[in-house]
């Protein structure tokens, strides 16, 4: 099973097709802009105060602090066939920017006012951002399992925006149906030119030989690293893999000080 659920693209959010070693990718169905679960989650980042098609791993970030007591269902639900989005609740300027709401008033009018940038974030948005990510979730259920009905398969290869969304993918590890799972490192747009590549050399007789990881971006030196967070100018201090250095991180992230682990190289 290949599953392509992202915001839109030549009228598309997403698409489902099943793939072999032998015969390639087979597109078996194709799904509208405006049953778009990308612009549901986008549209609720913006509502939340946060910047859509930017922002959204802030909201699934902030999931686990609320209670998903909020029911969405209006806007997006589970269905038969997989997923129904709402389109009334995408906003109605369709040349509007990422810096202006991404929602229409229909929205407002049923879940009453928005969280503007910068506001303090109140239970409520947790609350909110918790059954955001539970209704997402849902409808991913759903559809995976749909689509595992109607081909039998068991493995699924996952793209699209929304497959960044690693909360998400936790739950989709553990259906019982799914056996293998791999998604797409580039999901998102940016990977459109290594999916033309590596079309081109299915085509051309070329094997494609399976990544051994995705840690293929730069790497820094310590001393890069502590050079651009003293542009901040906030103090810092590292701390070595040796016992004495996670001691030394456990006391700092028991108390009020911000730790951060920086792996080399990055993805």
């Amino acid at each position: 099973m290949c599953l392509s659920v992202d915001a839109y693209g030549d009228g598309l959010s997403g698409a489902v097709a099943l793939g072999s070693a032998s015969s390639g990718i087979k597109l078996m169905e194709t799904i509208p802009a405006h049953n778009s679960l990308g612009v549901f989650y986008a549209t609720m980042t913006s509502f939340l105060g946060f910047r859509p098609g930017e922002d959204e791993y802030k909201v699934m970030g902030l999931a686990p602090y609320g209670e998903p007591n909020i029911d969405l269902s209006f806007f997006s639900k589970p269905t038969s066939e997989g997923v129904f989005c709402d389109s009334d609740f995408f906003r109605t300027r369709k040349n509007a920017t990422t810096l202006e709401p991404f929602y229409s008033k229909r929205l407002t009018n049923v879940l009453g006012e928005p969280r503007y940038k910068d506001q303090e974030i109140s239970t409520h948005h947790k609350n909110l951002a918790a059954s955001v990510q539970q209704t997402l979730e849902n409808c991913l259920i759903s559809l995976i399992t749909r689509v595992h009905l109607d081909t039998g398969k068991r493995s699924l290869c996952f793209a699209g925006g929304v497959a960044l969304n690693c909360s998400a993918n936790r739950i989709i590890t553990s259906l019982p149906f799914i056996d293998n799972f791999f998604v797409q490192p580039a999901a998102t747009d940016r990977g459109l030119a290594l999916g033309c590549a590596l079309m081109a050399a299915f085509n051309h007789g070329e094997k494609i030989r399976p990544i051994p990881h995705v840690f293929f971006g730069p790497t820094y030196k310590a001393v890069e690293i502590e050079a651009a967070i003293g542009l901040s100018g906030v103090a810092a201090g590292q701390c070595h893999k040796t016992r004495a250095g996670r001691k030394q991180c456990a006391r700092c992230a028991s108390g009020e000080r911000t730790r951060a682990s920086f792996e080399l190289p990055i993805n």
